[in-house]
């Protein structure tokens, strides 16, 4: 969990694949709506949304948003 100021902003799980969301992160997503939440997987050269508004995506993928 990324936090700003004493409230979350981003919610970050990580998985060996991408065969199935986090029930922790659909938990927290649909309790904070408006926070994003991302999935962290091993696998190269993913990069979609869920239907449940969380981000699925390689850890290059991520950590080159954060460059």
């Amino acid at each position: 969990m990324i936090v700003e100021n004493k409230q979350p902003i981003h919610f970050i799980g990580c998985k060996l694949s991408e065969k199935s969301t986090s029930l922790s992160l659909r938990y927290l997503k649909k309790r904070f709506p408006h926070v994003a939440a991302t999935q962290v997987v091993l696998a190269d050269d993913v990069d979609y949304i869920t239907k449940h508004d969380i981000r699925i995506c390689s850890a290059s993928r991520l950590l080159n948003d954060f460059i």
